[in-house]
């Protein structure tokens, strides 16, 4: 069999091909316009069709078709195809799994979710394809677990039957078949009948599957009939499922070894793929040394460059792209499976207004459209404040009115929701007055109450409310708009197969629906630069190729795991080898590498987190440092990456003293204000001069602060509601009256109330105790220094008896205060209280002499709470008026600078880190 060629590594493979069908055919125009080429894919096909282009050949082209289109619509000269029944769409094959599923789970004694069974059914449908694909028979999966193998095994064969017997049964009941097989028995077909007395040429393909085996054993038996390889080299030896040329020895061997010819005449291998050969050897071993013009020829045509990052990993390749476009080279082309890694490089090619063709699209679910769907089943299935400010904060959510006054709405939204603890989204009742008709209108546009229970409810619903919420012209008339609407329309018919869904089931599903289907970008076509999958890319071509994202995991990608079957179990059925997939991607990357000039880049880090550098990496490493080979060409971008975003003076940040004038500084002071002043005047200078305060973020999580609030609230409602009693049944009454809001939270319902019932007996069990004293809790003391400042405080309680007092206050942290941080002033409220009752400030008392001061720390333990006293209590009570004085003095009345964290930043001195930030305290004081 003298018809099979290859075209080998490192040369162009559609521009060899055109080459080598001209120098064939090109002397018959008649002939070669009936000539029939099939390539793999339809990328392949334009690539050729231009390349024919680029030879001004002034005669009809061939006929160039896809593998991919005869799968679909096998139509071709000569050729009339049997009918077949159609293929059942995929929308519908996963509803009608998703039943099966279902059904067999509960009567399994299971009750499982919507979703998992939908995530099941899909699983079963990828081990459709692959049966099909693969062209095995169903029949003996029955035979594949012996008693080598655990019993579980048996039982994933009795959930399989769902495939083996159930479905073929509902396939033939609605007249269908699966669309795997469809596609097999097509090709299938063209290879039992076709028989053209045109030339046939088949290139490009690594035919992995069976059928395009056939095909082209069909092929190779026409009189007329061509296979051209793409990067096939002969090897005596078995190769491993991982080698680059294991699927094509594979494939060479159905064909019935026959010799393989060079399809044009080329060159001896120059230096770099000679090394690429040494490095993709099953076994590494000493390899043949080269000579200097080889080396020469790697050092000036090969660049490997280690990035620290991925984001600088793009822009060392954006600088490359832009250095090459400088110096006239007209094509590179950049290869990475890394989706990531292409979306930063686009933003850095923009820099310079460089727009690049890629190939990779955007899954529906996250183009703006398919996220905007997306947001409003979220917000409908859980109405919690960051779904509803991510939906109203969307950039299509907008209807009967202009986009700056609904931002207005928003924001004022925005901020309420961030001083609330789950806040009830179902009515207006939280906002102030001047907002509620726009909250209540949208509340009645998104319809929280409509249950509806089939698919096709959920989707009529979802576009009732979209197009409320968006106007429609805007929301359909852009690329993605229109493919989400051509999404929603091709599901419609098939709804009717999936079972009833909650909101909760919808809001999952559609987006893995919409992320089956994606939305390419048409921007960049004809530009000089291209952006391809390692897929895409198999038949591309450039004078400089760019291979990046060389790191295990991203390029290879594992293998997929199988939830089905192990590996042997798939060898013994037919199945391909997992690792075969690593052989494939190995193939790709030398058909990249083997470019006239190459670039090989990684990153030391993604995301934050070290990666591991490509086992082809390190196999090209190791070479190198075999044949004493150092690249040194390109490592300048690392250089010019670090500069590029260098500013050209560094200032470092001073330390911030902020000095007001005195005619801003407060006059009235809290306990509060004067802890702070000692342990932060900047804190003290930003909450209370500028007014600033800290943003809590929307649905955040309840913190020990919020426990320590209500346990406060829990006891004053209780002394307002019983004043002259002591019963634990009233207070843990009233403490359910303030936690009743958040007992739907787990962390509150099992851990925060337990720990309040505990402090409540404890608290009942030391208020007995002292039965004979007084006590007032919540009351406020007033005290006025002359000429200097009028101090305010609010005590949690005082007890007394006669003219002697206790005061006492309620901690529910983690820790007390010490004995020195009350001597040194930096925990001071006590001492202040004190200095108010003694001065006659709380009114309502007089004036008492206070023979005690207490912490009363709340744990909610298993004692419930302990009492912590002061030491030597009168004197500290002494030193503070001179202490309070001098720091309100100092701060109030002369022109004083507020300094950041002067006792360091240490937690346990610097209580309040809200404004850490804001003086930017980590910048001058690193």
């Amino acid at each position: 069999m003298a018809n099979t060629f290859t075209i080998p590594f490192g040369q162009p493979f559609l521009g060899s091909l055109a080459d080598g069908i001209v120098e064939r055919l090109g002397h018959d125009p008649l002939l070669l316009s009936k000539t029939i080429i099939i390539l793999p894919t339809r990328r392949g096909c334009l690539g050729l069709k231009e390349a024919f282009q680029m030879r001004k050949l002034a005669q009809a082209l061939p006929r160039i078709v896809a593998l991919a289109d005869l799968e679909h619509d096998p139509t071709l000269p000569g050729f009339m195809p049997e009918p077949l029944p159609p293929s059942m769409p995929t929308a519908q094959q996963l509803g009608l799994l998703s039943h099966l599923v279902l059904n067999y789970l509960s009567g399994h004694q299971q009750k499982p979710s919507l979703i998992s069974a939908l995530n099941l059914s899909q699983e079963l449908l990828t081990l459709i394809d692959e049966i099909h694909t693969s062209d095995v028979a169903l029949d003996q999966l029955h035979s594949l677990v012996s008693d080598r193998y655990a019993q579980h095994w048996q039982h994933t064969l009795d959930f399989l039957k769902i495939i083996t017997e159930y479905w073929p049964k509902i396939l033939h009941d609605h007249g269908m078949i699966d669309s795997a097989r469809r596609k097999r028995d097509n090709l299938r077909l063209i290879a039992q009948t076709w028989r053209p007395n045109t030339p046939v040429i088949l290139a490009g393909t690594t035919a992995t599957r069976p059928a395009t085996q056939d095909l082209a054993l069909a092929i190779a038996q026409f009189d007329q009939g061509m296979i051209v390889l793409p990067g096939y080299e002969p090897c005596a030896e078995k190769l491993p499922s991982t080698h680059p040329l294991h699927t094509l020895q594979t494939f060479v061997h159905r064909l019935g070894n026959p010799t393989v010819q060079p399809w044009v005449k080329t060159c001896a291998a120059l230096g770099r793929g000679k090394i690429l050969m040494q490095s993709m050897e099953p076994t590494l071993s000493i390899p043949a040394s080269l000579n200097p013009e080889d080396k020469s020829h790697i050092q000036s045509t090969t660049s490997m460059v280690e990035c620290l990052d991925t984001d600088q990993e793009a822009l060392v390749i954006a600088l490359k792209i832009r250095q090459a476009l400088a110096d006239q080279v007209e094509s590179i082309v950049v290869i990475t499976p890394d989706m990531g890694l292409t979306q930063r490089l686009q933003v850095h090619l923009n820099r310079w207004n460089i727009v690049a063709n890629t190939s990779q699209g955007t899954p529906l679910n996250k183009t703006v459209v398919g996220r905007f769907l997306t947001l409003i089943y979220r917000f409908i299935t859980a109405p919690e404040p960051r779904n509803l400010l991510a939906l109203l904060k969307h950039p299509l959510c907008y209807h009967g009115e202009s986009r700056s006054t609904h931002l207005s709405h928003v924001r004022a939204l925005d901020l309420r929701l961030r001083r609330l603890r789950q806040p009830d989204l179902s009515s207006s009742t939280f906002l102030k007055e001047e907002h509620r008709d726009w909250y209540d209108r949208f509340l009645s546009q998104v319809n929280l109450r409509k249950q509806a229970k089939t698919l096709k409810d959920h989707l009529i619903h979802l576009v009732e409310v979209a197009e409320i919420l968006s106007p429609p012209e805007q929301l359909w008339s852009k690329a993605d708009g229109q493919a989400v609407s051509e999404f929603l329309t091709a599901l419609e018919p098939y709804a009717g197969f999936y079972p009833h869904l909650t909101q909760h089931d919808f809001a999952e599903l559609l987006p893995r629906l919409m992320a089956q289907s994606q939305v390419h970008n048409r921007q960049g076509i004809g530009s000089p630069v291209r952006i391809l999958g390692a897929l895409e890319a198999r038949q591309a071509y450039a004078p400089l190729m760019i291979l990046g994202g060389l790191n295990e995991g991203t390029w290879p990608q594992p293998p997929s795991a199988d939830p089905w079957l192990n590996r042997q179990m798939r060898l013994d059925w037919g199945l391909p080898d997992p690792l075969r997939r690593l052989g494939l991607a190995a193939h790709d990357f030398c058909l990249g590498f083997s470019a006239p000039e190459v670039m090989v880049t990684r990153s030391q880090k993604n995301n934050g987190a070290a990666t591991i550098p490509s086992r082809w990496w390190l196999r090209l490493q190791t070479m190198l440092e075999l044949h004493d080979i150092q690249l040194t060409k390109d490592q300048h971008l690392l250089e010019w990456a670090h500069q590029l975003d260098q500013p050209n003076i560094h200032a470092p940040a001073i330390e911030q003293t902020p000095c007001p004038d005195l005619r801003y500084r407060p006059t009235q002071v809290s306990t509060t204000d004067i802890e702070q002043l000692m342990r932060d005047p900047y804190g003290y200078y930003a909450r209370r001069i500028l007014k600033l305060r800290k943003l809590d973020r929307p649905d955040e999580d309840l913190s020990p602060r919020d426990l320590g609030n209500l346990i406060h609230e829990s006891l004053d409602l209780y002394h307002q509601r019983y004043p002259e009693t002591i019963h634990e049944d009233h207070l843990i009454a009233c403490g359910r009256d303030v936690f009743a809001p958040y007992l739907q939270d787990a962390h509150v319902q099992h851990f925060w109330w337990p720990r309040f019932v505990s402090i409540a007996r404890w608290l009942t069990d030391q208020w007995r105790s002292r039965a004979s004293w007084h006590s007032v809790t919540e009351i406020e003391g007033i005290l006025q220094i002359p000429n200097l400042v009028t101090i305010k405080s609010i005590a949690d309680r005082i007890d007394y008896q006669g003219s002697q007092a206790i005061i006492l206050d309620y901690k529910t942290g983690s820790a007390t205060p010490t004995d020195h941080e009350v001597t040194s002033g930096l925990s001071p409220q006590l001492t202040i209280e004190s200095l108010l009752l003694e001065g006659g400030a709380f009114t309502t008392l007089g004036t008492k002499k206070v023979d005690a001061l207490e912490y009363w720390h709340l744990t909610g333990g298993i004692n419930g709470g302990a009492i912590k006293s002061v030491k030597n209590h009168r004197e500290k009570i002494n030193d503070a008026y001179d202490g309070v004085t001098d720091l309100l003095t100092h701060f109030l009345t002369t022109p004083s600078p507020y300094i950041c964290a002067p006792w360091g930043d240490d937690n346990k001195k610097l209580k309040n880190r809200d404004y850490l930030q804001l003086s930017r305290y980590a910048e001058w004081n690193s």
